[in-house]
C-alpha cells in the first residue's frame, strides 16, 4: 500500500510496503469478432492463463500481495487454448494445478468494489485474452480508474488484449486519448489475422487510431516484446503477447520500486529542509530573545 497526498494538481505516492498489485481479467468468454472477409463471427475465448500466472508468480516473488479481480468479480473464463501443454510455461502450470491459484480465478473480486482502495495498489496489471476485447473494451470505469492510476503514480501494466482497456483512457483533462503519443505494443493486425480475424480487432489498430507510438516485433506469438513509456506523468509497461507476460510484469517491478525510490527520497529531502527550517527559525527565535535582555539591560543601567 502506499499513501497519498495530494501536491499541486497531482498525487505523489509515499511508500510504506511493497504490498500492493492489482491483476484484472477478463470475464468475457463467448463474443462475436470481425472475421478477415469482415463477417463477424461468435468465438469462444476468455482470458490467458499465461498472462495472469507469469504476472502472479512475478509479484508475488517480489514481496507484492496480489490481488485478481475482474470487472464483474466471480468467474474468470480461461481460453482451454492457452491450457495446451505446448502453451504452458513452469509458472502457468504451478498455478493452474494448484488448488489456492485456482480458486482465485474463481471467486475474483468485482472492480467496482476495489474502485475506492485503486491508489492503494501500486501497479495495476492488465491480463490478455481475446475475452477483455468483449468488456475491457466497453467499460467507461475501467477507464476513468486507469485514468486516475496513470496520474496518480500507480504503474500500468498489460499484455496483448488486455491493453485495449486504454483505448478509452482520456487524459487529465478530458480533451484527448490518454495514449496519445505514448509507446505501446499490444496485439497486432499480423496476429490477428494468423488467427482468422479482421485487422480491426487488434489492439494495434485500435491504439493507433487514438494517437499511440505502436511498435512491435515482427514474429508473432511466441517472441517476448516489451515496451515502456515513462517519458509522460506516469508509468505504462506493455507486452505485445501472453509470451512477454513474465518480462512485462518484471519491469513492472522494476518500475515501481524506482518510483518508491524517489518519492522516499523526496520525502527525506523534505524532512531535512524542514528540520534546517525549525533549527533556523529557533536560532532566529534565540537570537531575538537575547538581543531583548541585551537591550532591556542596558535600559536598566544607570547613567
Amino acid at each position: 500500500g502506499v499513501q497519498k497526498l495530494r501536491m499541486g494538481c497531482g498525487y505523489y505516492s509515499f511508500p510504506r510496503a511493497l504490498d500492493g498489485v492489482l491483476i484484472l481479467a477478463t470475464n468475457v468468454s463467448e463474443l462475436e469478432l470481425k472475421g478477415v472477409g469482415g463477417k463477424a463471427k461468435k468465438a469462444t475465448h476468455g482470458a490467458w492463463l499465461e498472462s495472469i500466472a507469469a504476472p502472479y508468480a512475478v509479484f508475488t516473488n517480489s514481496g507484492f500481495n496480489v490481488t485478481i479481480a475482474s470487472l464483474q468479480g466471480g468467474v474468470i473464463p480461461i481460453d482451454t487454448w492457452s491450457l495446451v501443454r505446448e502453451q504452458l510455461s513452469e509458472d502457468g502450470t504451478s498455478f493452474y494445478e494448484n488448488r489456492e491459484t485456482q480458486a482465485l480465478l474463481m471467486k475474483s473480486y468485482a472492480l467496482s468494489d476495489l474502485r475506492a482502495d485503486i491508489d492503494n495498489f501500486d501497479a495495476i496489471f492488465l491480463a490478455g485474452g481475446h475475452g477483455a476485447l468483449g468488456d475491457f473494451s466497453s467499460s467507461k470505469d475501467l477507464a476513468e480508474i486507469l485514468t486516475n492510476a496513470y496520474y496518480g503514480g500507480v504503474v500500468i501494466g498489460g499484455v496483448s488484449h488486455g491493453l485495449v482497456a486504454l483505448c478509452h483512457a482520456e487524459d487529465k483533462y478530458g480533451s484527448a486519448s490518454l495514449v496519445q503519443g505514448l509507446r505501446v505494443t499490444g496485439s497486432t493486425t499480423s496476429e490477428e489475422k494468423q488467427m482468422g480475424y479482421s485487422e480491426e480487432v487488434s489492439v494495434e489498430t485500435q491504439l493507433k487510431k487514438r494517437g499511440a507510438k505502436f511498435v512491435h516485433t515482427s514474429t508473432n506469438f511466441d517472441e517476448p516484446f516489451v515496451v515502456t513509456d515513462e517519458v509522460g506523468v506516469g508509468y505504462v509497461v506493455s507486452g505485445q503477447n501472453a509470451a512477454s507476460s513474465k518480462k512485462t510484469a518484471e519491469k513492472v517491478v522494476e518500475l515501481v520500486k524506482k518510483h518508491n525510490a524517489a518519492i522516499q527520497e523526496r520525502m527525506e529531502m523534505e524532512k531535512k529542509a524542514q528540520e534546517a527550517a525549525k533549527a533556523e527559525a529557533k536560532e532566529r527565535a534565540v537570537a531575538a530573545r537575547n538581543s531583548r535582555r541585551s537591550t532591556a539591560s542596558c535600559t536598566a543601567c544607570p547613567t
